[in-house]
């Protein structure tokens, strides 16, 4: 059975992390403002500013990134800048034991935000996801979507 989402209050702590491709620190720094500006404290990744061919560092500078964020009881919510192929190449190395401990599964609101309109992706993305938005969007509509998870 799934239950509802933990909703994020001020003050919570939040990360940001580019799981796969790299990102310019400009989008990232966009993000981080828009959240702290909803009350947030915004952490970012060990990898934030790697390159590594088209990753954000190579898939072991990923992984402990990733692992460190997840093993991080104080984290509320991690924000994935990128997800894609190079998320898939450090997923089975993840280790989930501190966080069977404390789960975060039902307390992450997860928004899923896709170019994808062919009807599977948007049954899946409706399924894993509390909200579904179509690219383009307009950075008002995601605010709308994320501030249904604020208390």
């Amino acid at each position: 059975m799934i239950s509802a989402p933990y909703h994020l209050s001020q003050g919570d702590l939040v990360a940001i992390i580019p799981p796969a491709k790299s990102i310019d620190i400009i989008y990232i720094n966009k993000a981080k403002n828009i959240l702290e500006s909803w009350g947030l404290n915004v952490i970012l990744s060990d990898n934030i500013n790697d390159s590594y061919y088209q990753f954000a560092g190579n898939d072991q500078d990923r992984y402990e990134a990733f692992q460190k964020l997840l093993d991080n009881p104080e984290v509320k919510c991690i924000f994935c800048a990128r997800g894609g192929y190079g998320t898939t190449r450090i997923i089975d190395k993840i280790s989930f034991d501190t966080f069977k401990k404390n789960p975060k599964w039902k307390k992450i609101p997860l928004v899923f935000l896709t170019a994808k309109t062919d009807s599977l992706s948007a049954t899946f993305g409706k399924i894993v996801s509390e909200d579904y938005i179509l690219k383009p969007f307009e950075i008002s509509d995601l605010k709308k979507s994320i501030d249904k998870f604020l208390d």
